[in-house]
């Protein structure tokens, strides 16, 4: 395979590993030359993840290349906010040889088929929670991300109340593209727009109150957690970031 980068160093192995969702998975091996990041050229291996979307559906090719984009950036603003505890990100990008794959390249670290403990993997959800703060003290993220292909609602917004009633729409808008209208589901999504949402969560920032946007990992669930054989340390991957209430998505989770 061709990527749009400089030849940096020769590559050794390339094999395919694990089975990501929507994606190939590769673990290359090369050694670096490079003399200030190591004393001597030592083996490296990092993972490279690709969307591949098909030539006929031109927007297609773009969704693929936003999706890169979006975990690169998720990636990279998790392992600043808790090195150690997700793979290094290293690029994304676009194949030489066929413009319509994009990659994410990070770093390989060798996990276990084992979920986390669930003392350390909830102590390291709250360090990210203490530690994530919004730059600019809203609710959304910098570059849209996807779920899939189904893009989320990343817009910056003040109130959580307005963001999580504009991920609904968006969420929705994203059903009916694929699978058409549906007259009681929309329905039933305007009287949770309404009535549910502003009884719920209005009361968080009203009256006094107020919470502050962190940033979350977005797609939290077992497939995509697990524990660094060297370290034993919880392990997250495969992120698709936003600062949000603290609590959002974690429905998804359960390693109990």
């Amino acid at each position: 395979m061709a990527l749009k980068s400089k030849k940096l160093c020769p590559m050794e192995l390339v094999t395919g590993h694990g089975q990501p969702r929507f994606r190939q998975s590769r673990q290359m091996d090369h050694h670096s030359p490079f003399s200030s990041r190591f004393a001597s050229p030592l083996p490296w291996s990092f993972i490279l993840m690709t969307n591949t979307m098909e030539r006929a559906q031109v927007t297609q090719g773009d969704v693929g290349k936003a999706i890169a984009t979006g975990e690169f950036v998720s990636m990279t603003t998790l392992h600043n906010t808790i090195p150690g505890s997700v793979p290094a990100p290293i690029a994304w990008g676009t194949y030489a040889t066929d413009s319509n794959i994009h990659f994410f390249l990070c770093n390989f670290v060798e996990m276990s088929d084992e979920l986390p403990n669930i003392q350390a993997f909830t102590a390291k959800i709250a360090e990210l929670h203490t530690k994530g703060l919004s730059p600019n003290g809203k609710y959304g993220f910098s570059v849209p991300t996807y779920l899939g292909q189904m893009p989320q609602y990343t817009t910056w917004t003040d109130s959580w109340e307005e963001f999580f009633i504009n991920s609904l729409k968006q969420l929705m808008s994203s059903i009916e593209e694929v699978h058409g209208p549906d007259v009681e589901w929309r329905e039933l999504l305007e009287v949770t727009i309404n009535k549910v949402v502003p009884r719920l969560l209005r009361p968080l920032e009203t009256g006094g109150r107020q919470i502050q946007p962190r940033l979350v990992h977005g797609y939290l669930y077992a497939g995509n957690v697990s524990v660094d054989v060297e370290t034993s340390a919880p392990i997250l991957f495969d992120a698709i970031c936003l600062h949000a209430h603290n609590e959002y998505k974690l429905e998804m989770m359960d390693i109990s």
